[in-house]
Formats: C-alpha cells, structure tokens, sequence
C-alpha cells in the first residue's frame, strides 16, 4: 500500500490545522485593532479547513484499499477542530484594557462591599462602525467575574446590588426611540456576592 504522507489530502490537512490553530490562537491579541485584515484571512483559513475537511472524509471513504490509515487526514482535521474548540473565547481577552471605576462603596451601599468594573475593548471597528467591549465585576481582591460583552453603540449592562445579591442586565436600543420605548431585554443574570467572594472565582 501506498503510504498516506506522502498524499495531497494529508498535505493540506496538515496545512489547515497549521494556519486555523494559530489563528483562533491569536485572533484576540489581533481583532480589536486589526479587524480589517484578520476577518479576510479568517475566511479564508476557515473555507480552506472546511473543504478540507470535507475531502479527508471523501478520501477515506474511497482509498480505503489504496493507502494505509486512510483515516488520518480525517483525524487531522477534527483535532484541529477540537483544539480551536477548547480555546479561550477572544470576548474574554484582556489584551486592550479601557479602564475601570468604582460601582459601590462599602460605606454607602446595601452590598458590604467595594465593588469595581472593568472594561476590556474585544473588536474595534474604528471609524468603520461601533466596537464591543467585555466588563467584569471585581471587588478586587476575591473575584473577578466576566459578565459578557456589549456593543458600546448601542447595548448596556447594568449592575444593581441589593445585600447579598447582585443583578446584572443586558439591554438594547437598537432599532428602538428612547422617546417612546424602553431599550430591550437581552439578558439577566443574578449572582451571589458570598458565593463568588468564597469561590475566589477570577475570570
């Protein structure tokens, strides 16, 4: 039997998982400034992947006599996928750090506690558009917990603290007059002060 390393299909699998690997590896180091030029190349990485992808499939299916291990590009290919799968979401990149201020004072709140956000720019579109930012609730000591992303044009997260609880809501006023509607619901969380402080939970 032929050996399958030596075939085009094993060559371009190899090839995909060499560039889709490095490019959702570092893709949140990249898109909040580089946006213009990664989403093309993205395309292009994830076209190429998925055709080959599909023709490993093909492959084994017909060189099952032919080669031996017919399956191996196949296999390239799905862990290429299960690895880029496991990966950190880029929303989550600290990479672009905006600022943070002060939510709640211990002295002056029902919480207990000094409360803080953070804000971390994720995709900037520039002159092109608005961008997305990620926020995260700290009291800076024992949590750090991501509450999401919110496109900075026209999305908001609002935080109320009530004594142990803290609610967190995601609204919109996209394609809505703030003159004759109130922004719309996307999200609610709740979370407990107690639970994330003993936790340590620091995203």
């Amino acid at each position: 039997m032929t050996t399958i390393f030596k075939s085009k299909t094993f060559r371009c699998s190899v090839a995909a998982s060499i560039l889709i690997i490095p490019y959702f590896l570092f893709i949140d180091q990249l898109l909040a400034t580089l946006w213009i030029f990664i989403i093309p190349i993205g395309l292009f990485v994830i076209i190429f992947s998925f055709i080959t992808f599909i023709f490993s499939v093909i492959f084994w299916i017909k060189n099952h006599g032919n080669y031996s291990r017919p399956y191996i590009p196949f296999c390239i290919n799905v862990l290429a996928v299960a690895i880029v799968f496991f990966l950190p979401s880029h929303y989550r990149s600290k990479q672009h750090y905006l600022g943070s201020g002060i939510l709640y004072n211990s002295k002056t709140n029902n919480c207990g506690y000094n409360l803080y956000t953070e804000y971390y720019n994720v995709y900037d579109q520039g002159a092109w558009g608005t961008g997305l930012n990620s926020m995260y609730l700290t009291d800076s000591v024992n949590f750090r917990k991501y509450l999401g992303v919110y496109d900075d044009g026209y999305e908001h997260i609002d935080i109320s603290c009530k004594g142990d609880s803290i609610i967190v809501t995601k609204t919109s006023s996209e394609f809505i007059s703030p003159q004759w509607s109130n922004p719309k619901l996307l999200e609610r969380k709740s979370y407990s002060l107690s639970k994330l402080k003993k936790d340590h939970d620091f995203d």
